[in-house]
């Protein structure tokens, strides 16, 4: 049974069109890597206010093999390594 990868991106200050951009990018670095990604609607999170100070975007991706889970965790790392200050969290 494939496994799925949920990643959720936080940029502190980023509305919501820049975090759009953001994991619009991290798609496309994973999608160049053959890593199968699922659209996915959610929410804002519960007690979220307007204004807030960060915004969330999520990727959901499916891991069917290693050899795509493998793509999956070289893509993000190299998407972290293309600008200073991008971290991971497993919030």
């Amino acid at each position: 049974m494939p496994g799925i990868a949920i990643t959720e991106i936080v940029a502190q200050y980023a509305d919501a069109a820049r975090t759009d951009e953001i994991c619009r990018r991290l798609c496309r670095e994973l999608g160049e890597r053959g890593v199968p990604l699922l659209p996915l609607e959610a929410a804002p999170p519960p007690g979220a206010k307007s204004g807030a100070a960060a915004a969330t975007g999520t990727i959901t991706a499916v891991l069917a093999s290693s050899s795509v889970t493998a793509a999956f965790v070289k893509g993000v790392f190299t998407w972290l390594a293309a600008r200073e200050g991008r971290t991971i969290s497993n919030g």
